[in-house]
């Protein structure tokens, strides 16, 4: 289905190393999550790449600037050409063919958390 070639970022010699996937509906694109880190019990946090597997482009989700292994939840929407995510507490959107960032929450603080929870087992809620 994908090559390991298809999977090394540029400037890069080693393919991505994959802890979760996702396809896309239309299983044209596929998000990789790698780089994990564990948030409580689970490995939540992390880096989040789209592999279009119709141009072959390989990219990295995130705002600009972005701190390595600090995006949660990555999630395509239905048409796969947006894709969602938590950073720094916030909920962000990505288009998949410009890259461009938007930013949809800008509450975050010590109290507010957006787009996950906090202090509660997420099976209770079925949230895993």
């Amino acid at each position: 289905m994908v090559r390991a070639s298809q999977l090394i970022p540029t400037g890069q010699s080693k393919p991505l190393s994959i802890a979760g996937y996702q396809w896309s509906a239309c299983m044209n694109k596929l998000l990789i999550f790698t780089n994990t880190r564990k948030v409580w019990r689970h490995h939540t946090r992390g880096d989040y790449w789209v592999l279009d597997r119709e141009s072959g482009d390989l990219c990295q989700l995130g705002p600009n600037k972005a701190e390595p292994a600090h995006l949660m939840f990555a999630k395509f929407s239905p048409d796969a050409r947006y894709a969602a995510y938590v950073y720094k507490r916030n909920i962000y959107v990505q288009n998949l063919a410009t890259l461009k960032v938007r930013k949809i929450t800008r509450t975050a603080s010590d109290s507010i958390i957006n787009g996950t929870s906090d202090w509660v087992y997420e099976e209770e809620l079925r949230l895993r």
